[in-house]
């Protein structure tokens, strides 16, 4: 055998042999990676890392200590586990944890856990079928593992999935593994994880490249970026401005409606309000966006509608470019046409939350009642959905201020009703946000002023027709909600904002909302305070994900918009970042154009992210599914010999 065959199968080998060393990497892979027993203000805390190469939905999964249960402590409130992504349990709240260790919101946190860690325990982690999937159990008095006292330990690569916690190291400032000093004096690096010392066999791996190089000059080029990208971790990134798209105010739709609305100045073809809501069909660059109830506050009869719109980005190129392609109008399930005017004759309709959904219908959250309606893709009613009637006003009047106490004393404000609408990725829930403060919940003052800060959000599922409701609190009572849109089945962005234009915007946020493992559901809960948290109740959790008037994206000054309404998240950009959109309502204005702002999410940023899915059999897969089964029930009454005469059919 020739020197250089001799030399290309022992490198061959030692390749093998190297990756035999490491975890698997071919599928996701959660391991225990860093643990804290005990820290200064319950900084105790859990990581959990993927190490594998593919997602994982911790739906299902749980932690357990020395008690050794399945399901004692669920992660399913984690949601989606990216690769290369940790997520902590800890024992303090999300909020408080975050802060004392300055992490950003990109960090998956499940907080206030009850199970603590002691000097001598385990930590279990459980899969669906609670088969154990990692294990630690440590004794830092007999020498199993170091002592976790307000010090972190990490579980270095080639020992992850063994139960060596004497091989773990304890955390330094400034070390390998990123470790800093929380606020409290404790040292750890939770939330991200370095695989340090490198994962066993890969300098051999290297090393082996290089000698295969000498044997294969050409394609070392490629070998080698892909275990260096295989090696190298991922920086962290935060949103990013693309640009802007704009659609004129004195643009016109084709809906064939070219009368002049009562208020004598809109034509009812204009293409106004159009940033109320907005959502992304999964189709190409195909979005529906619907106006509201029309200009001049509820007092015409425009012709209630939503509109189909290709929104073109170009993330190299700075440039949002939408072009409205279609126009459904709104109608009965009988087909009246639904109109935005105030008048409760039964036919009013105020749009303001749209979600699109696999069949290509659409959910629409109207602020008069507040109700949910589901439209077909001709614009015609097929299916309502009513809130609970602590949401409704006893008394409907076409003058707002009517609808106020005394004239009702609870149910929403007038003109503060569903105002955003978001819908789970797997299409089975929706998100319906109240714009403000339910009447009874410490709405108003004496003089009808809004003070209130208690939000609810009510939680729909669509196959059992039942319904859950969760505290958000507003930072202030002159704030209130505009959108919200699903990140996952458990978080969701929240567009909180001030009715102040120009320079005199100063509050316009979007949240990364979190629905915790304790977070209540007050469904039961009749009133709720003007501010502050009620006894025995836990708010969703909510972190600035993103400040529209952040100098940074350069869009705050004279000429931002008042009305930012609608949110929703596109196809991933080419180079895999999360696409947001960010659309304003004009109020039918001919001289205020509606623009549509485009962001840049990195994945980092958002490790939860499930898109929406579109997924449906194709007619044809059905059609082939027809056949087969034909076919099968062709053969076998063919092949089944005739029942005798005494037999009787099954029932």
């Amino acid at each position: 055998m020739r020197l250089r065959t001799r030399l290309w199968i022992f490198c061959v080998g030692l390749l093998v042999a190297a990756g035999a060393t490491s975890p698997a990497r071919a599928a996701a892979l959660i391991r225990i990676t860093e643990w804290m027993y005990n820290g200064v203000n319950g900084n105790e805390f859990i990581e959990l890392t993927n190490v594998g190469d593919l997602a994982q939905d911790l739906t299902g999964w749980s932690f357990s200590d020395n008690t050794e249960l399945p399901g004692n402590v669920s992660l399913t409130p984690l949601g989606t586990l990216m690769p290369g992504v940790s997520a902590l349990i800890t024992e303090r709240s999300g909020e408080e944890f975050r802060a004392a260790w300055n992490l950003g919101v990109n960090i998956l946190i499940l907080g206030s856990n009850s199970q603590n860690l002691g000097r001598a325990d385990e930590i279990n982690l459980y899969d669906p079928t609670t088969a154990l999937v990692d294990h630690v159990l440590y004794n830092d008095a007999t020498g199993q593992g170091p002592r976790t006292l307000d010090v972190s330990a990490n579980i270095p690569f080639v020992a992850l999935g063994l139960n060596q916690p004497s091989a773990a190291v304890l955390s330094v400032v400034g070390d390998a593994y990123g470790s800093i000093r929380s606020i409290d004096g404790d040292v750890g690096n939770p939330g991200h994880y370095a695989s340090v010392p490198e994962p066993a066999g890969a300098p051999l791996a290297l090393g082996t490249v290089a000698v295969l190089a000498l044997l294969r000059r050409r394609r070392v080029a490629a070998a080698l970026p892909a275990l260096l990208v295989g090696l190298a971790a991922s920086a962290g990134a935060t949103p990013y401005y693309i640009g802007t798209g704009v659609i004129p105010g004195t643009a016109t739709d084709d809906s064939g409606l070219t009368r002049t609305l009562e208020d004598g100045v809109t034509p009812e073809n204009r293409i106004g309000g159009l940033g109320s809501a907005i959502a992304y069909t999964g189709t190409g660059s195909l979005y529906v966006a619907t106006p509201d109830r029309g200009p001049a506050d509820g007092t015409t009869t425009y012709a209630d509608r939503y509109y189909t719109v290709d929104v073109q980005v170009d993330a190299a190129a700075h440039t949002v470019t939408p072009t409205v392609t279609a126009t459904h109008l709104l109608r009965t399930e009988t087909g009246v046409q639904l109109t935005g005017s105030s008048v409760p004759n039964g036919l009013r309709l105020d749009p303001e939350g749209i979600r699109a959904t696999a069949d290509g219908h659409s959910w629409i959250s109207d602020e008069y009642g507040p109700y949910v309606y589901e439209f077909d893709a001709s614009g015609q009613r097929v299916r309502s959905f009513q809130p609970p009637a602590k949401f409704l006003i006893a008394n409907p009047n076409a003058n707002g201020a009517l609808e106020l106490p005394p004239g009702n004393t609870s149910g929403r404000q007038s003109n503060r009703g569903m105002e955003g609408l978001a819908i789970t990725p797997d299409g089975s829930h929706l998100m319906g946000a109240m714009q403000s403060p339910l009447i009874q919940d410490g709405a108003l003052n004496a003089a009808n002023g809004r003070i209130g800060t208690n939000v609810r959000l009510l939680s729909m599922d669509l196959t059992a027709g039942t319904t859950q409701e969760y505290l958000y609190q507003l930072n202030a009572g002159n704030l209130g909600i505009s959108e919200i849109v699903a990140v996952n089945d458990h978080q969701f962005l929240v567009l909180e904002r001030d009715g102040a234009a120009g320079a005199s915007a100063a509050f316009k946020r979007l949240y990364l909302v979190t629905l915790g493992l304790t977070t209540t559901d007050i469904s039961g809960t009749a009133n709720l305070p003007t501010s502050g948290t009620p006894a025995g109740v836990i708010p969703v959790e909510k972190l600035v994900f993103l400040d529209l008037l952040d100098p940074a994206f350069g869009l705050a000054g004279a000429s931002f918009p008042e009305k930012i309404e609608g949110l929703a998240f596109g196809p991933d950009l080419p180079n895999g970042d999360h696409l947001l959109l960010v659309t304003t309502d004009n109020d039918f204005a001919a001289g205020t154009p509606s623009r549509i702002f485009a962001f840049g999410i990195p994945a980092a940023d958002l490790p939860g992210y499930v898109a929406q899915s579109f997924a449906v059999p194709e007619p044809g897969v059905w059609l082939l599914v027809l056949l087969f089964a034909a076919t099968l029930l062709y053969r076998s009454i063919g092949s089944t010999p005739e029942p005798s005469s005494s037999s009787s059919p099954s029932e």
